[in-house]
């Protein structure tokens, strides 16, 4: 069993909004978050388990950034196989 990454399009807009509202947010109306930069997991099933993204901040003046990995329960049992 292996999952299956693949970069965001909009075709996957409305798995990602029920996966995650905020993701969605941030790739439907901020304009600073390009589609490269989430990528979409998906179980043998073809199914959406964790949408992976970079953050930029800054934080006590300086750079900070941060990978975001929401997930749903299908990814539970999964998260080393969706972290690596």
């Amino acid at each position: 069993m292996s999952l299956q990454v693949r970069p965001y399009c909009t075709e996957l807009e409305d798995a990602v909004k029920n996966l995650s509202h905020k993701a969605w947010i941030l790739f439907k109306y901020n304009k600073d978050f390009n589609h490269q930069r989430m990528s979409c997991v998906f179980n043998e099933d073809d199914n959406l388990i964790c949408v992976g993204y970079l953050r930029h901040g800054i934080a006590n003046d300086h750079d900070v950034f941060e990978i975001e990995m929401p997930t749903n329960e299908l990814a539970l049992n999964r998260m080393n196989e969706v972290s690596i």
